[in-house]
């Protein structure tokens, strides 16, 4: 972003706005105000820029379950802390229904509370990439679990030789990640138990029904037409187009 705004920038940690500025950014933000300032870079990148954008895909279950439980560690979100993941998980299926009663975007389910399941939906996030004029070439999609099993070798990594073959082939190489628990840091160590421990049958199956099956299904559709557009799925061999393919390489590719 420095190289095509000449200029830091920040983003706000109203999720739904960003700005350019002089401040670092935040992880909550969504990056609307970003993208509507790159829509312009999109149809005529400056000279020698290259614009790619990543993302990391993890069973949005699990994220679920993680993310309640990093927001609640950080404390910051009020109604992830006061109530427990089932009291949470009843609330978010009503959130849901409310919010999909008429017609919805992503902007609409960026309340705070509801971040757990928001933040692996991840159909609506890229396509406020494509709706700012971004192409699917830019895209780089990896499943979590395959990155990790190469976290370790910088050279052999899927996902960095799929960035290199974008911006250049000396580039991301960073140095050697601590390999000893004396040198690691955390910054979340929390606990928690399985989906089954922590959830009743009855809510598991609300939230399959209503949330997960019908959206990791729009899912697995955008991202099979966008490969054959020339999306990039690190690790993935099959054709683009061919949804049934595609999903049943992530539902395993994407397990942590």
């Amino acid at each position: 972003l420095a190289q095509v705004f000449k200029q830091p920038y920040s983003v706000s940690m109203n999720q739904s706005a960003c700005t350019l500025g002089s401040l670092a950014p935040s992880r909550f933000c969504t990056c609307q105000g970003v993208m509507a300032a790159m829509a312009p870079a999109a149809k005529q990148p400056p000279e020698n820029v290259e614009i790619v954008f990543m993302w990391g895909f993890r069973d949005p279950r699990r994220t679920m379950l993680s993310d309640y439980y990093y927001e609640r560690w950080q404390g910051k979100i009020h109604i992830l802390v006061e109530k427990n993941f089932e009291e949470w998980a009843h609330w978010a299926l009503e959130h849901w229904r409310k919010k999909t009663a008429g017609p919805y975007t992503w902007l609409s389910l960026l309340d705070l509370g509801f971040r757990p399941i928001s933040v692996a939906l991840y159909q609506y996030q890229i396509r406020n990439y494509l709706d700012q004029g971004f192409l699917p070439s830019q895209m780089v999609v990896y499943p979590g679990n395959l990155y990790v099993q190469y976290r370790d070798n910088l050279d052999t990594n899927p996902l960095l030789e799929a960035l290199r073959k974008k911006i250049g082939k000396s580039l991301l190489r960073p140095p050697p990640v601590a390999t000893t628990k004396k040198d690691k840091k955390h910054d979340n160590t929390g606990k928690h138990g399985t989906l089954e421990e922590e959830l009743s049958a009855e809510v598991r199956a609300q939230l399959e029904e209503e949330i997960f099956v019908p959206e990791i299904k729009k899912l697995m559709e955008l991202l099979a037409e966008l490969i054959g557009q020339g999306l990039t799925l690190v690790g993935y061999s099959g054709e683009g187009n061919d949804v049934a393919a595609v999903t049943e390489y992530l539902s395993g590719a994407w397990v942590f």
